[in-house]
């Protein structure tokens, strides 16, 4: 579970925060207030994956591009939940 901005209780889990945009505020699950992602959160997605692509694409083997996509994809997964923080949206 993940700390809410306002009271530092369980706010939503890892999953739930996959789901969650900049624009989507989710209440938390202790004190009920808006809680979300900052808008720069879309660059912990779109960067791993814009670098797994160039890499991919300079690649001659199918092998290593689609290991290469498959890795930033993970990359940017693991960026999202673990550099992301969550924000208070009143």
């Amino acid at each position: 579970m993940l700390a809410c901005p306002y009271c530092h209780q369980p706010a939503m889990s890892r999953w739930e925060k996959l789901k969650t945009r900049p624009r989507d505020a989710r209440d938390c699950r202790s004190c009920g207030k808006k809680v979300s992602v900052p808008l720069w959160s879309i660059l912990a997605i779109l960067l791993p994956i814009a670098v797994g692509a160039f890499i991919a694409d300079g690649t001659k083997s199918l092998a290593l591009g689609s290991a290469a996509i498959l890795f930033s994809a993970f990359a940017a997964v693991c960026c999202y939940l673990y550099a992301v923080p969550l924000v208070g949206r009143d």
